[in-house]
């Protein structure tokens, strides 16, 4: 299946269920989307009692979804439980009937380490999930205060700058989303790439940064295929 198959709106899903005290209610069939991954990275533990990171995507019958950006993990009640590839890419789909609850509590377990692995996961190696757009990225820990008892999120500034650095151009990684022409507009139909962050081979912008990190071999093939039309700053003050 394909992303574009699903149409975001956030008040037709806040439509399908309601707040009874710390709970949230199905009022129509719902499901929930995670990452196949977030099982692999303790971002997410289905069994009897199931907890999930609530970097979700919650999604009605018709489609309809909206992305949650809670760090923190949740207690859910699913009533069945599948797989389904969304873009190429496996994810868990957790079902809920009318009258299920599909956040047990709303009331997060304050864990400061969560933060780490969110970062590492979604940042580090690039994985972000179909749900998330370029203007959700910066976002993601603007509530971390709440959820996880460290303020990550008070600079919005310093996050629009690592998602400008992540987000690329899907037709050349090499040059950032923000410099395709009308990238705004083209949003709905043109979603950037993501590369991670500790990759040198696009994420380092001159010969030195490549060379100098840990990653010698794939930085030196990258400086070959793609060498500098121009000396950085950075390495100018190296040379002075």
């Amino acid at each position: 299946m394909l992303s574009s198959a699903y149409k975001r709106s956030k008040s037709r899903v806040d439509a399908a269920y309601k707040k009874v005290g710390t709970t949230l209610v199905c009022l129509e069939p719902l499901r929930i989307q995670i990452p196949e991954r977030f099982a692999e990275r303790d971002l997410a533990v289905i069994e009897d009692v199931s907890y999930i990171l609530g970097c979700m995507a919650i999604i009605t019958e018709d489609n309809y979804y909206a992305s949650s950006m809670v760090t923190g993990m949740l207690r859910t009640e699913p009533d069945r439980i599948g797989r389904t590839v969304v873009d190429d890419v496996g994810y868990i789909e957790l079902y809920y009937d009318k009258g299920s609850k599909i956040i047990a509590s709303t009331d997060p377990v304050v864990n400061d380490n969560l933060p780490h692995r969110v970062y590492t996961e979604l940042y580090g190696k690039g994985r972000i999930p179909w749900y998330y757009d370029y203007e959700d990225i910066p976002r993601l820990f603007e509530n971390s205060g709440k959820y996880n008892g460290v303020t990550l999120g008070a600079d919005l500034a310093i996050w629009e700058y690592v998602a400008s650095s992540l987000c690329r151009d899907p037709e050349d990684p090499t040059r950032y989303y923000r410099q395709v022409p009308n990238a705004k507009a083209s949003l709905n139909t043109k979603r950037p790439y993501f590369i991670a962050l500790r990759n040198v081979s696009f994420g380092s912008t001159n010969m030195t940064a490549k060379l100098g990190g840990s990653y010698y071999d794939p930085g030196m093939t990258s400086a070959l295929a793609n060498p500098s039309d121009r000396a950085e700053r950075f390495e100018s003050m190296l040379r002075q």
